[in-house]
């Protein structure tokens, strides 16, 4: 969007359209991937993830997927490759097992 414009005011633009909770999205995924939704309370994240997108908007930009599309095309990705559900991903925990150093 921003390449094919030169007549803006540059700066910073937080560009999330849909203000949800973490429980929200978690409902969202259990209509494509059946899962229970277990809520910890030992939770200490106070954060509010909320964000202003009105500087965006104002430019002229409309988004064109949601939360829902992400999901949707993360859920069919996986669905290509059902082996790179496993282990071997190379989450931080496959990570750490195989003795990876961060730096």
């Amino acid at each position: 969007f921003f390449l094919k414009r030169n007549n803006f005011k540059k700066g910073i633009f937080n560009a999330g359209f849909e203000n949800l909770s973490i429980l929200n999205i978690a409902k969202k995924v259990t209509k494509y991937i059946p899962a229970k939704i277990r809520i910890l309370k030992n939770n200490k994240d106070k954060r509010s993830y909320r964000i202003d997108s009105s500087k965006i908007l104002k430019t002229g930009y409309k988004p064109n997927k949601k939360v829902n599309d992400a999901i949707e095309e993360i859920n069919n990705y996986y669905s290509l490759y059902p082996n790179m559900i496993n282990e071997k991903c190379f989450s931080v925990d496959w990570l750490k097992k195989n003795q990876y150093k961060f730096l």
